[in-house]
């Protein structure tokens, strides 16, 4: 990658957090001169003032440092929802640090000692594949399920539309990844994508973090601060965990919505808005306005569109497939060179009941490759509870024969009766003829 590389030079920005002197400070030079823009820091808490000072792409972070750890500093990054990416320096053979910082949010880690050009490879080759799938939308969700088409389907409908949108969905489901793709594939796509977890923003500091403050507002206000909406003018936001956001900011966010404009905290002058509004949220919305936990105005304000976002568990033949997504992406980063689960490993994947999901099972795929000594990960690689989950005594397959036609048989049924029995319309909405959804009732015993 040289200077006149578009991707980096000019373009991305890198922060270097390590206490050690000598290895940030000519790390740094040489990313520079090869194109990236670097700031430095010696441990998390000035990192975080970094962050809060600059516009950051990417922390480089060692793990060892004091007043704050990179693994704190990743876990704040984290909860701040900042649209950072991470990347841990981690001694040779520390594998419990890169398994926690990799479970913490890590985009991958880098071996100390440090090699500058392995690292500089490290980083082009993650800058060319954001390259490559940030354009993805719809394709970036992985599987063929009939949950999986019929959500594809919705977001191709929906996305062109500036009505705001609600998405339902388990922790780890992908709601992130369903209101991305609702974002790329809209007329937005070339603005921002602001994800804001609402949950993770401290109540006394939330109206300065969503509209903003100018200098001197408060102490601590040094200088004018843009606020979430600002950030994601012309583009897409997202509030997620909206449910969690208190009462008395949920009645401001609703006359923001309502005027298109927000006065930002010590300033007296509104700022028009022109930013798509995505909420998302693991709990019933209809429920929390009846326990008068959600205002009922501003749920129906922003449920103009509902998504749900499919558990794991509703669809577990499209298991194998995000498997070899996941390995995939590993072997992309150099992280193995496994391609490949045995059969009774998978096995042990598919049967599963995945409480995390999607996020549960890439964690589970991230650290089973990073012990597994073999080119292909075995059983006896995965985490404890799921071998015993499994049982691994030769009924694996016995129990994923029953648990997929249980789901079959229920999928088929839920189906059927959501169509007022029309079996031509339930064939359709399965993705399935009409002959095999008559083979399939007949197979699982389902009456006609």
């Amino acid at each position: 990658m040289t200077k006149s590389d578009p991707k980096a030079a000019n373009s991305t920005t890198l922060l270097i957090v390590d206490d050690e002197r000598d290895l940030r400070e000519p790390l740094a030079k040489y990313l520079s001169s090869v194109g990236y823009k670097t700031f430095t820091a010696s441990d998390g808490v000035e990192a975080l003032d970094a962050i809060a000072n600059n516009e950051i792409d990417i922390v480089l972070t060692d793990v060892r440092m004091p007043r704050m750890s990179g693994i704190d500093l990743l876990k704040n990054i984290r909860k701040r929802n900042l649209n950072i990416e991470v990347f841990v320096f981690t001694a040779y053979g520390t594998v419990e640090t890169a398994v926690d910082a990799i479970r913490s949010g890590a985009v991958d880690y880098l071996l100390k000692p440090v090699i500058f050009e392995d690292i500089r490879n490290k980083l082009e080759t993650h800058l060319k594949r954001d390259e490559e799938s940030g354009a993805e939308g719809v394709s970036a969700i992985i599987g063929d399920s009939p949950q999986i088409r019929s959500l594809k389907e919705l977001i191709l409908q929906v996305a062109g539309s500036e009505s705001m949108a609600v998405i339902y969905g388990e922790s780890g489901s992908g709601k992130e990844l369903i209101a991305r793709a609702l974002h790329t594939e809209s007329p937005r796509r070339d603005g921002p994508f602001v994800a804001v977890n609402c949950a993770a923003v401290p109540e006394q500091l939330l109206e300065s973090e969503f509209f903003g403050h100018v200098r001197g507002a408060f102490t601590g206000a040094v200088r004018d601060k843009k606020g979430f909406f600002q950030l994601a003018q012309n583009g897409t936001l997202l509030l997620d965990e909206i449910a969690d956001l208190p009462l008395a900011m949920q009645a401001k966010l609703l006359r923001a919505l309502e005027s298109r404009e927000v006065y930002p905290v010590g300033g007296g002058t509104p700022i028009s808005l022109n930013a798509r509004v995505i909420a998302a949220t693991g709990r019933p919305l209809e429920e929390e306005v009846k326990k008068g936990a959600f205002r009922s105005d501003l749920y129906y304000r922003i449920a103009v569109i509902e998504v749900k976002a499919p558990s794991l568990r509703e669809r577990p033949g499209d298991i194998p497939e995000l498997v070899g997504h996941f390995l995939r992406i590993l072997r992309g980063r150099g992280a193995t060179n496994v391609s490949v689960f045995a059969k009774d490993a998978l096995d042990a994947l598919c049967s599963y009941s995945w409480p995390g999901n999607v996020r549960e099972l890439r964690n589970v795929i991230e650290r089973s490759v990073i012990l597994s000594r073999n080119a292909q990960v075995e059983l006896v690689d995965l985490p404890e509870h799921l071998i015993s989950a499994s049982g691994n005594d030769g009924s694996v397959d016995g129990n994923l024969r029953d648990a997929r036609r249980t789901f079959e048989k229920d999928m088929i049924l839920k189906t059927i009766a959501s169509c007022d029995n029309d079996k031509k319309l339930a064939a359709k909405l399965l993705g399935i003829g009409l002959s095999s959804l008559y083979r399939k009732m007949e197979e699982l015993g389902i009456e006609g």
